[in-house]
């Protein structure tokens, strides 16, 4: 009997949805970051990242820094077009800044991505992005609808 009812219990959560299968695939301009992450972003990607990245996030960075390439508006909507913020994550927090990777929390590269999107003109929304990759991978870049 019990390897009947356990075969039972195993299709009926086959057809249940996890929170994580319910999600549904979204755009970055559906309002995925808030205004205060911006900001709080803004003032990491100027401390940090502007050094390389520009202070406009175009790639213009300081003359004695190597170059980089531009992290914001149609630069990234273009190199990441139809990849989901997760990608973005993942490569941001495994090898920035250059010569310290992964030295940052997980909310600094999570916001400092909100500033890219506040600099992209994406708009903000009233959720904060969390620094979850299997929330993130639901969230896609692309161009504006």
């Amino acid at each position: 009997m019990k390897p009947l009812v356990l075969a039972a219990i195993t299709l009926l959560s086959l057809g249940m949805p996890t929170s994580l299968q319910a999600q549904e695939e979204r755009s970055i301009w559906s309002g995925v970051y808030t205004a205060e992450q911006a900001d709080r972003g803004k003032a990491l990607h100027l401390g940090v990242c502007a050094k390389c990245h520009g202070e406009r996030g175009d790639g213009a960075g300081e003359p004695d820094q190597p170059q980089a390439p531009a992290i914001a508006r149609a630069s990234l909507l273009r190199k990441w077009d139809g990849l989901s913020l997760a990608a973005l994550y993942e490569l941001i927090r495994n090898t920035m800044p250059p010569d310290n990777p992964a030295s940052r929390s997980e909310q600094n590269y999570i916001d400092v991505i909100a500033y890219m999107l506040a600099m992209t003109k994406v708009p903000p929304g009233e959720a904060e992005l969390p620094p979850d990759p299997a929330v993130l991978d639901y969230i896609m870049i692309g161009p504006k609808p």
